[in-house]
């Protein structure tokens, strides 16, 4: 049986603040909803929704608010009223595109829109100051709009299996960023600055991928081995690298087959804590295999 939107489920109360209606067929957002003014908590999780009506805007004490796997193919203006907001998620939908006023969504922490259709996300999403999280895996984006360095909390930013031919640099500016995917993608080079902070990066099964700056893959590679070996806040980070190299710890990289491409961009600098035996040609192997299983699940 499918249950029509007007129809009720349970009695309407005025000091509602927490509904799920998980799993129910529901082809539309339940009319009686519009009155619940106090509703805090919203499960619509794997319905049959098609749209969001705009009666939604007078639901305005919403933090939680999860639509995941339905079939939306927009989200109204009005989505962006909701300013007490603070995880929303709408992964495994129909969406295309998301509405500029997201950037009025100032209190959201976490953002889920995986396995949808995007091919873009409007630069309105730097505004999201207090967002954590970021889930944007398996869409169809091209790009990542410059202003997501503007989101100076985000934490783990998820652009796994994607479209994506490169990388802005100014998101290795994001201070408190520790957790990055965008393996399965189509990147042609990786930012040539490094990172403000230590970083679990993924970057795998990027075909195209031939390039890597020195000064990125000297960092990771150091952020790598300060794991295996830890040294104190006063140490250098050469140091836990030039720990390994000395215990011959990378001699199993040192057969590493070089890649297809020409890296040849990247072999005019030099550094004393490479052993000879180590081609610059193969940087990039090196430190894709260096840094495989280093990446968080996600």
């Amino acid at each position: 049986m499918v249950y029509q939107g007007n129809e009720k489920t349970v009695n309407p109360s005025r000091n509602l603040t927490f509904l799920d209606y998980s799993n129910k067929n529901f082809e539309g957002l339940p009319k009686f909803l519009e009155n619940e003014i106090y509703l805090q908590e919203l499960y619509m999780k794997h319905n049959c929704l098609q749209n969001i009506p705009i009666w939604i805007s007078k639901l305005e004490n919403l933090t939680d608010l999860s639509i995941y796997d339905n079939c939306l193919v927009d989200l109204p203006d009005e989505i962006g009223l909701l300013t007490n907001l603070k995880c929303l998620d709408i992964g495994r939908n129909c969406l295309t595109s998301l509405p500029r006023t997201i950037k009025n969504l100032m209190k959201l922490n976490f953002l889920a829109i995986e396995n949808n259709l995007l091919t873009e996300i409007p630069d309105e999403i730097g505004c999201l100051k207090n967002l954590i999280v970021l889930q944007l895996s398996n869409n169809r984006l091209e790009k990542i709009p410059l202003t997501l360095a503007f989101c100076k909390s985000l934490y783990a930013l998820h652009l796994e299996r994607n479209n994506l031919r490169k990388m802005a640099n100014n998101l290795t500016l994001l201070p408190n960023l520790e957790f990055l995917t965008v393996c399965h993608n189509q990147l042609l080079y990786l930012p040539s600055l490094p990172f403000t902070r230590k970083i679990h990066l993924d970057f795998s099964q990027n075909s195209y991928l031939n390039y890597v700056s020195y000064s990125f893959y000297l960092q990771q590679i150091s952020f790598k081995l300060c794991d295996r070996f830890p040294v104190d806040d006063n140490t250098p980070i050469n140091a836990s690298f030039n720990k390994e190299i000395n215990t011959g710890a990378v001699s199993e990289f040192k057969n590493s087959a070089p890649i297809d491409k020409s890296v040849d961009a990247m072999t005019d600098k030099k550094s004393e804590c490479f052993p000879e035996a180590i081609n610059n040609k193969i940087y990039l192997s090196l430190l894709l295999k260096v840094l495989s299983g280093y990446a968080p699940s996600s």
